[in-house]
Parts: structure tokens; C-alpha cells; sequence
């Protein structure tokens, strides 16, 4: 799970994402941790539009309808993996 990436959202069972309030309040709050990319529900691309410029100055917004397309955003390829601890070996 990538740790630069901020999302927000209500997911349905059936895996929709669904609009959310507050928005101005978690971009500035993500923007205050260093966040500079975040996912939000596309029902909310709308709010944007009545955002100051200086909030999202230096912020990628993606959008997305399904939690599908947040995993695939979220979750780090193996390419990118931390690197695993080498196995400690116990000499008896």
C-alpha cells in the first residue's frame, strides 16, 4: 500500500464509491501532511470547481467510481516492493 497517496470515499458493498462531505477540509488536511496526490469519489469532481486554486496548487486529484480502480492506484506494483529483511537462520 503506497503511503504518499491520500483517498477519501464511502464504498458500497457492491464496490461503488460514493460522494463524501468535507472535502475542503481532508485536501487541506492532506496537503498539510505533504500529500500531493489523492483519490477522491468522481461524484465530488464537481465540488472542485468552488475550491479556491491556492488549496489544490500542487495536487493531482484522480477520480474514481469502484474501489477497483483506487486498489490499483493504491497498492505498490512489485517493482516498487520494500525490500524484504533477509531470514534470520537460529544455529542450534
Amino acid at each position: 500500500m503506497r503511503h504518499d497517496i491520500a483517498m477519501t470515499g464511502e464504498i458500497t458493498l457492491e464496490g461503488k464509491v460514493l460522494a463524501i462531505g468535507g472535502l475542503k477540509e481532508k485536501l487541506l488536511a492532506a496537503k498539510r501532511a505533504g500529500i500531493k496526490r489523492v483519490v477522491i469519489p468522481e461524484e465530488n469532481r464537481e465540488t472542485l470547481s468552488d475550491f479556491p486554486a491556492d488549496i489544490l496548487a500542487g495536487m493531482e486529484i484522480t477520480y474514481v467510481q469502484e474501489i477497483q480502480e483506487a486498489i490499483k492506484i493504491l497498492l505498490i506494483p512489485n517493482t516498487e516492493s520494500v525490500e524484504q529483511k533477509p531470514k534470520q537462520r537460529r544455529i542450534a
